[in-house]
C-alpha cells in the first residue's frame, strides 16, 4: 500500500487512524473473553476454527475497507480512534504506542539533517540490505579473498573438485588475458615482467571466481566446488595450507592458519553444505599439527612472537601525540583527536569513527561516551556494553589530555556542531579509516622519527599500526601497577567478553570504569595527584596550587582571585566572558541549536588554557592554524587567570563536582605527604621557638627581620590604596583614559592601533617576517579578514596592501585580491540581509555577517556525486573556483 506504512498488531478486531504523515497504523485488538465467538470453555478445535475465521475476516476487511479507512483517517488528521471498552485492548494499545514512541524513531521530518553514516544504515534497512548484514562487510571480504585464492589453487592442482562451468570460464580467462594494459602502467617495483604477468593473471582468475561466489547478501547461484569430492579427502585442503607460505618461504602464525580454516567454514555455510563429521574431525587433527609446527617455527625465529601489531607503551603514545601536534596541520589535529579518543575509550578504530557529537556527554567530572555497536556487540543484546565509558582530562600532561585534544579538534572545525546527531569524525567511513593511517605513515617514514622509535623506544616502526592504540590502552589499564583495576573492569571497558556466566553476573559499576578512565588519562595511580579534578573557571583565591598555574615572576604563594564572599558575583562575570569567547569561536547560532555540548566546550576551553603554552610551543610558527580565532583573540587568554583545578582535600574543592574513580590508597598518599611535610617543618619551628624565648627582653635577628617585613607590607598596601583612589578620581573626571578592548567601541583609527614589523629588506610591513598566507576554511578566513590577530598585533586583513605580502612572492598578491573578492561578496550580501559590516568588528558580529552573507557566493550546495556540501568548511581557495566565471574579477596587482 505504498506510500502508506501499515503496521499490524496480532488480534481480531480492526481500527484505523493516521498516526503521522504517510504512516497508517492498523490495530487489531483481541476480543474479551465471554464475547460472541469465544468462551472460557472453548475447545482446541473451536479455537482453531476461530483463528481461521478471524483470518478470513481480516482478509475481508482489508480488501473491502482499507481504502475507506485511509480516507477517513487522512481527513481526521491525527484524530484519535474510537476508544475500545475493553481494558485489555487499552493496555495493549498503550504499550504498543509507548514502544513506537520511546525514542522518536518514527517521527517524520522532511527537514531532518542526517549524517552520511546514518543515512547509509537507513538505506540498508531493506530485505536485500538485511541479507547483506547477516555478516559484517569486513568479515565477508576477508573470507571472500581467502576462498577465491583457495578455489584458484584447486583449479591448478585438483581440477576434478571444480565444477565444469567454472573450469571453462577460468580457462577462457587464461587464454584471453590482456597484459598490455598492465604493462603500460608505471611500475617502480623489483618484480620481473614474467612475475608481474603471473600476479596479474592470478588476480584475474580470482576476480572470475568472485563473480561466481557473489556479493555480500547475494545467493551463490553458481556452483564452484564439488563439495562431495572435496570433503572425501581432507588432505587436499591440508596440502593447500602446507603450501601457503610467505613471500620468503616462511610459515604463517598459528592464528593465521586458524583464520584460513574459518574461511573454509564460511564457504560451506554460503552453499548450505552439511560437512560430514568424519571430515571435520580429521581436519581438526591436521590443524593441530599445522599450528604446532607453526608455533615451533615462531619460537625459532620465524617472524614476531606477538600477534598483530605491538601495543605502544605510554611514553611512545605521548610521543606520537606530540608529533601530531607539531605537524601544525588540520590532519595533525585530526590525528591527535583520533589518537586520544581511541586510547581513552580502549576501542577499535571503526568504533572511534562512529562516535557522534551528542555522545560527548558531560557526567559531573568526566565525559561519558556510550557505544551501542562494536565488534563484540553487533546485535545490541548486552546492555553492559552500552554503558558510557568515562574519559578524564589530564591538567599535567598536554599530550595525554583527552578533553583539551577533542576541544582543539572541534575548535579548528567549528562546523562540526552544526549537526549534533552527526559524527565527531565526519565523512565517508572508508576515507576516514585511512586518514589516521596515512598521517601515521608520514610519521613512521620520517628518518629522524623512525630512528627515535627504534633507538629510544626499542620498537620496529613496521610493528606499529592503528590497532596498537587499542592494545596500548589495555596494557596501560592492566599492567601499569598492581593497584590497577580488576580484570573484569578492564575487559568491560574495552568491550571484551569475560565469559557467558560472568557477562550476566558481573556488571560494570561507575567507580570501576571511572578508575579505568583516570588511568587511561595518564594520571599517576601511585600519587595523590591521581585525584585531581577537571579544570574549570573558578575565580577564587587559592592558597595552595601548582607551579604550572603561575606565570614567570608571579607570586607562587597565592593564585589571585576574589574572596569567598565576592565569589558569586565574580563567577557571573567570568561565565559571561567564557560565553562570549565560545560564541566567537563557534558562533552563537550554533551553540543555541546544541546547548548540551556547552559544558564540554567550557571545560575544554579551560583545559586548553592550562596547556596553551605547551600547545603554542609545539605548533610551528608558520602553521595556518595560528590564524584561527582560538589563537588570535586576546580575550581568550585573559580567561587563563580564572582557571583552577582542585584536590578533594583543598578548601576550594567545594566549587567542583565530586571526583569519582578514586581508590582509597590515593587518599593515603596525601596523608603521608602531609605527615612528611610536618616532619620537615619541625626543626624550623623548634628554632623559632628558641629565638622567641630570649632573656632580658632582647629581640632576636629573625624577629627584627619579620617586624621590618610586616611594616613594609603595611606601607605598600597603604600606598597602593592611595594610588587606586587617585586613579579612580581621575577616571571619573575624564582625566585618565581607560584602555578599551578593540571589540568594545567604534574607533576611526582602529586600523592604526596595530604594530608595523621590520623585515630584513628594511621595509615596514603589517605582518612579521615569519608570517604565512592563511589557507584556512572560508569562515575562518572571514574572521581573519575583519579581526586580524590580536595576540601578534596584526591588523585585520582588510587593511593589507599588496606591499605587505609582496615578500612572499607575486602569487601572494594574487591571492590577496582573490580573498578580497570573496570577502566583498559576503559583505555585500550580509548588508542586504540586515548585518552590515563596519570598519571595526568583533568576532561575534563577524560570525553573524558571515552566516548571513555566505549565501551570496552562490556555491552549489551539493557535490557532483550528490553529497551535501558545507560552504563554511570549504577552504577559501576552493570557494574561489566555484564562483561563476561572470562574477570573477580579473587578477590585477
Amino acid at each position: 500500500f505504498w506510500p502508506y506504512q501499515v503496521v499490524i498488531y496480532p488480534s481480531a478486531r480492526i481500527t484505523f487512524r493516521l498516526k503521522r504523515k504517510h504512516n497508517i497504523i492498523m490495530k487489531l485488538r483481541t476480543p474479551r473473553l465471554g464475547t460472541t465467538g469465544s468462551s472460557p470453555g472453548s475447545t482446541t478445535s473451536s479455537s482453531s476454527r476461530s483463528t481461521a475465521a478471524a483470518a478470513s475476516h481480516l482478509n475481508h476487511l482489508i480488501n473491502n475497507n482499507l481504502t475507506a479507512a485511509i480516507n477517513d483517517a487522512a481527513a481526521a488528521d491525527d484524530e484519535s480512534p474510537e476508544e475500545p471498552d475493553d481494558a485489555l485492548g487499552d493496555a495493549g494499545d498503550v504499550n504498543n504506542n509507548n514502544a513506537n514512541n520511546a525514542d522518536g524513531n518514527y517521527t517524520y521530518n522532511e527537514d531532518e539533517e542526517v549524517n552520511g553514516f546514518l543515512q547509509l544504515i537507513r538505506d540498508e534497512m531493506t530485505v536485500e540490505g538485511i541479507e547483506k548484514n547477516t555478516r559484517a562487510k569486513s568479515t565477508f571480504n576477508t573470507h571472500q579473498n581467502e576462498n577465491t585464492r583457495v578455489i584458484v589453487w584447486l583449479f591448478y592442482n585438483h581440477k576434478h573438485v571444480i565444477h565444469d562451468e567454472l573450469c571453462s570460464d577460468l580457462q577462457d580467462v587464461i587464454e584471453t588475458v590482456d597484459y598490455d594494459t598492465m604493462l603500460s602502467r608505471k611500475y617502480r617495483g623489483k618484480k620481473s615482467v614474467e612475475e608481474r604477468k603471473n600476479v596479474y593473471l592470478f588476480q584475474q582468475l580470482r576476480d572470475k571466481v568472485a563473480e561466481f561466489l557473489g556479493t555480500p547478501g547475494s545467493t551463490t547461484n553458481k556452483n564452484t566446488v564439488i563439495f562431495d569430492e572435496f570433503v572425501a579427502d581432507p588432505k587436499i585442503y591440508v596440502d593447500y595450507l602446507a603450501k601457503r607460505r610467505k613471500g620468503n618461504g616462511g610459515l604463517m602464525k598459528p592464528s593465521v592458519y586458524k583464520s584460513y580454516r574459518a574461511s573454509l567454514s564460511f564457504l560451506f555455510w554460503r552453499y548450505e553444505f552439511q560437512v560430514p563429521e568424519q571430515f571435520s574431525s580429521r581436519l581438526k587433527t591436521y590443524m593441530d599439527g599445522i599450528k604446532r609446527l607453526a608455533n615451533k617455527a615462531r619460537q625459532c625465529g620465524e617472524g614476531n612472537i606477538e600477534d598483530g601489531k605491538r601495543p605502544l607503551n605510554f611514553e611512545l603514545f605521548l610521543q606520537f601525540n606530540k608529533w601530531f601536534l607539531e605537524m601544525g596541520t588540520y590532519e595533525g589535529i585530526y590525528a591527535l583527536a583520533y589518537s586520544l579518543a581511541t586510547f581513552n575509550l580502549a576501542c577499535r578504530g571503526d568504533s572511534t569513527l562512529m562516535i557522534c557529537l551528542k555522545h560527548l556527554m558531560w557526567k559531573g567530572d568526566a565525559t561519558g561516551v556510550p557505544f551501542s555497536h562494536s565488534k563484540e556487540e553487533q546485535l545490541g543484546d548486552d546492555p553492559t556494553k552500552r554503558l558510557p565509558r568515562f574519559c578524564f582530562g589530564n591538567p599535567f600532561i598536554q599530550a595525554a589530555d583527552f578533553i583539551s585534544g577533542i576541544f582543539l579538534y572541534i575548535a579548528t572545525n567549528p562546523e562540526l556542531i552544526d549537526n549534533k546527531d552527526g559524527p565527531l569524525f565526519p565523512g565517508a567511513k572508508d576515507s576516514h579509516s585511512t586518514k589516521f593511517s596515512n598521517t601515521l605513515k608520514i610519521i613512521l617514514k620520517d628518518p629522524v622519527k623512525r630512528a627515535i622509535i627504534q633507538k629510544q623506544y626499542a620498537f620496529d616502526p613496521d610493528d606499529i599500526g592503528v590497532h596498537s592504540w587499542r592494545k596500548a590502552a589495555h596494557t596501560k589499564m592492566s599492567c601499569g601497577s598492581t593497584a590497577g583495576p580488576t580484570n573484569s573492569a578492564a575487559c568491560i571497558r574495552g568491550g571484551h567478553s569475560i565469559g557467558a556466566v560472568r557477562d550476566v553476573y558481573v556488571v560494570q559499576e561507575k567507580a570501576s570504569d571511572q578508575y579505568c578512565g583516570r588511568i587511561l588519562a595518564g594520571l599517576d595511580e601511585l600519587s595523590a595527584a591521581f585525584a585531581v579534578s577537571y579544570p574549570d573557571f573558578v575565580p577564587i583565591e587559592v592558597m595552595k596550587s601548582f607551579d604550572w598555574m603561575f606565570d614567570e615572576g608571579e607570586d607562587r604563594s597565592v593564585k589571585k582571585g576574589v574572596p569567598e564572599e565576592d565569589y558569586d558575583e565574580k563567577k557571573k562575570e567570568v561565565n559571561a566572558e567564557v560565553e562570549e569567547v565560545l560564541n566567537c569561536i563557534f558562533t552563537h547560532e550554533r551553540l543555541e541549536k546544541f546547548p548540551t555540548i556547552h559544558r564540554f566546550l567550557e571545560v575544554g576551553l579551560a583545559s586548553f588554557l592550562i596547556h596553551s603554552k605547551t600547545i603554542a610551543e609545539c605548533i610551528p610558527s608558520t602553521s595556518t592554524l595560528l590564524h584561527l580565532p582560538l589563537f588570535t583573540m586576546t580575550k581568550v587568554y585573559k580567561l587563563k587567570q580564572h582557571v583552577r583545578i582542585a584536590m578533594p582535600w583543598d578548601d576550594h574543592y567545594k566549587y567542583f563536582s565530586q571526583s569519582t574513580g578514586i581508590p582509597p590508597h590515593v587518599i593515603n598518599y596525601q596523608h603521608f605527604a602531609e605527615i612528611k611535610e610536618l616532619i620537615k617543618k619541625l626543626p624550623t619551628q623548634f628554632e623559632e621557638s628558641l629565638d622567641a624565648r630570649q632573656f632580658n627582653g632582647a629581640i632576636s635577628l629573625p624577629q627584627m627581620k619579620e617586624l621590618m617585613k610586616e611594616a613594609q607590607s603595611e606601607q605598600n598596601a597603604a600606598m597602593a590604596a592611595d594610588i587606586a583612589t587617585i586613579k579612580k578620581a581621575m577616571e571619573d573626571g575624564k582625566l585618565l583614559s581607560v584602555d578599551s578592548s578593540p571589540d568594545e567601541e567604534e574607533d576611526p583609527d582602529y586600523g592604526k592601533q596595530f604594530d608595523l614589523h621590520l623585515h630584513p629588506d628594511g621595509t615596514l610591513r603589517k605582518v612579521p617576517p615569519d608570517w604565512t598566507f592563511p589557507m584556512n576554511q572560508l569562515q575562518q578566513m572571514y574572521q581573519y579578514w575583519h579581526c586580524g590577530n590580536q595576540l601578534q598585533k596584526i591588523c585585520p586583513m582588510k587593511y593589507f596592501h599588496s606591499s605587505d605580502v609582496s615578500f612572499l612572492g607575486d602569487s601572494t598578491r594574487i591571492r590577496l585580491n582573490e580573498v578580497k573578492q570573496l570577502m566583498e561578496i559576503i559583505d555585500k550580501t550580509a548588508s542586504q540581509n540586515g548585518a552590515k559590516p563596519t570598519k571595526k568588528m568583533n568576532m561575534t558580529s563577524t560570525n553573524t555577517c558571515f552566516l548571513r552573507g555566505k549565501v551570496g557566493l552562490k556555491i552549489p550546495t551539493t557535490t557532483p556525486t550528490g553529497r551535501k556540501r558545507d560552504i563554511g568548511r570549504l577552504k577559501w581557495s576552493s570557494a574561489i573556483t566555484y564562483l561563476p566565471k561572470a562574477s570573477k574579477k580579473r587578477r590585477v596587482d
